[in-house]
Formats: structure tokens, C-alpha cells, sequence
């Protein structure tokens, strides 16, 4: 009986702290205030992302032109999105070699860091993956991308605390249709279907 008792307060305390929930988020002072911020959610839909089962946990469905920001110890460090993916682009450099995988999927992107970011941030090839509606996973997904894109359309491969950037990536995938997964190595990943 006396072991049950100490248990109460115990069980109390766990039952009160399930109650509590985080502090709404606050909105971005950079983001206009009549603009719609785009809804985050926990786990990726078929529809909107493809077969979710597929797709590493945590990872959050985005569509193009969703802004999705990259969090570290609770402070953002960036935002971005990808405004824009395109299968096969035409490739730009004289010296471009042929697709290792089977496809180039460029992704046209824009990155915005706060002053709170320590060292840089990259956000090319090596932090992308590939999902196939199949579940194949490709983690290599630089293959020939690199062979693709002139300087002046391709992203800079780091961008510092406080900078804006544009720019293309192109990655090297096995389908011409699929998702492409980003982790940043932050508290989430993001998925985009294409």
C-alpha cells in the first residue's frame, strides 16, 4: 500500500505535464504579414508527397514554393524553398557528362540565413536524397550533377549566417519520378515529390 502511494504524486505530475503543449511559433518578421505561411505537417501525405511509408520518419511533406525553416537547438538558422523542380533540364556546361543514375532533376532554390547560424550552411547534392514510389532509396544522388550547371544558375555550395541566395542544384536519380528528401542534419528532414 505504501508503494501505491508514492506513486501517486508521481503519476500526477506526468498526468498535469501531459496537458501542456509548446508556445504557438512565432511568425517570421521577414515574411510579409499578409502572407499565407505554409502548413507543416508531422508525417508526409500520399497525396501530397507520394507513398509516405517510403519516406525517412520525420520527415515533413513540402510542395514547391513552401517555405520550410532548418531549427537548431530551438533557434531558426535559416529558411528556405524550392521554388521549382524540374525532370531532365537542358544542362548548360560544354563539358557536361551523361546521367549516372538515369535523370537530372534540377531543383531551383532560394535560401535565406539569420545571423544565428554558426560556420555555413550547405544545402547542395550531398544533403539530398532520392525515394522511388517502390521504396528504393538512392543516399548517392551526385552522380554527373555536377556536370551540369554553369556557375552563374548553380547555388553556392555554402551560404553564410545572414546571406540570401538563388540558385539551382541538379541532382542524379534513377526515375523521372520519385521523391527527394533534404536533411540538414537539424531537428527534421523535408521531402519533396516530383
Amino acid at each position: 500500500m505504501r508503494s501505491a502511494r508514492a506513486l501517486l504524486p508521481a503519476a500526477a505530475v506526468l498526468l498535469a505535464l501531459a496537458g501542456c503543449s509548446a508556445p504557438a511559433a512565432e511568425a517570421d518578421p521577414a515574411e510579409p504579414a499578409d502572407a499565407e505561411a505554409p502548413a507543416e505537417t508531422s508525417a508526409p501525405s500520399a497525396s501530397a508527397a507520394g507513398p509516405a511509408s517510403h519516406w525517412p520518419s520525420g520527415a515533413v511533406a513540402k510542395r514547391t514554393g513552401d517555405i520550410a525553416s532548418l531549427s537548431l537547438d530551438g533557434t531558426t538558422v535559416a529558411t528556405f524553398s524550392v521554388e521549382e523542380i524540374s525532370v531532365d533540364p537542358s544542362c548548360t556546361r560544354a563539358d557536361q557528362a551523361p546521367s549516372v543514375n538515369g535523370h537530372f532533376i534540377q531543383l531551383d532554390l532560394r535560401v535565406k540565413t539569420t545571423a544565428a547560424l554558426e560556420g555555413t550552411l550547405d544545402i547542395t547534392a550531398p544533403a539530398w536524397s532520392y525515394v522511388g514510389d517502390d521504396g528504393t532509396v538512392i543516399g548517392d544522388v551526385v552522380g554527373a550533377s555536377a556536370t551540369c550547371l554553369g556557375l552563374s544558375k548553380a547555388m553556392p555550395t555554402t551560404v553564410a549566417a545572414g546571406e540570401t541566395r538563388n540558385g539551382a542544384i541538379v541532382l542524379d536519380v534513377p526515375d523521372a519520378a520519385g521523391a527527394l528528401i533534404l536533411d540538414l542534419g537539424g531537428e527534421q528532414s523535408w521531402g519533396y515529390r516530383f
